[in-house]
């Protein structure tokens, strides 16, 4: 059932995050996520996506905030109400990883493709930048993910690092990424070493 836009915004944008944190106002943005989904193939949308008049991309944005909130101590919130278990598992349902962008993980996959493009490699150094983005720490934060997978839950919740999904895992590979650096490197001056013998 959608709720008449009067309804929805009277009394200016409080009245609007009202119905947005309500029962029916999370109805609403979860079926348009459902729809969303169903059309694109995933949840990965920008921050500022509108659907059906609605700001999807803001409200699932939220939504992650609460996510995260769950794990914070009460000081630590800035006011973020933790979103519901029932909420998580209908978002996660949907295909939304909560605690993972997937907007931005899709763009800086984006600038990392466009960097292997250019540069022939996967190597970025950690301080590198690429159209405004830090994109060596963005991969950094990838290897982590990637060491994450064996850890248990409480770990890498308090590592802020949750583990890659095997999809992003095949994706990253398939550009060359390397997870485990020093081994890269020690295999690489083995390869150095080796010509230099042979010269």
């Amino acid at each position: 059932r959608t709720l008449a836009p009067s309804a929805r915004t009277r009394g200016g944008a409080a009245s609007s995050r009202r119905y947005l944190s309500s029962g029916a106002g999370q109805e609403r943005m979860l079926e348009l996520l459902r729809a969303f989904v169903a059309r694109e193939g995933h949840a990965a949308m920008p921050r500022n996506h509108v659907e059906d008049g609605e700001k999807l991309g803001t409200w699932l944005h939220a939504q992650r905030a609460r996510s995260a909130a769950r794990d914070m101590a009460a000081s630590e919130r800035r006011g973020r109400a933790p979103l519901s278990d029932d909420v998580a598992r209908r978002l996660e349902e949907v295909g939304v990883n909560c605690v993972v962008d997937d907007a931005r993980w899709e763009r800086m996959y984006e600038l990392l493709g466009a960097f292997v493009a250019r540069e022939g490699h996967a190597d970025v150094p950690a301080s590198h930048g690429e159209d405004g983005e830090n994109l060596g720490n963005w991969l950094g934060t990838q290897r982590k993910r990637y060491a994450a997978r064996d850890l248990p839950e409480a770990e890498w919740k308090a590592k802020h690092a949750p583990p890659l999904s095997d999809e992003e895992e095949r994706r990253l590979e398939e550009l060359g990424v390397v997870w485990d650096l020093a081994d890269a490197r020690w295999e690489r001056n083995f390869e150095l070493l080796g010509a230099f013998v042979a010269r």
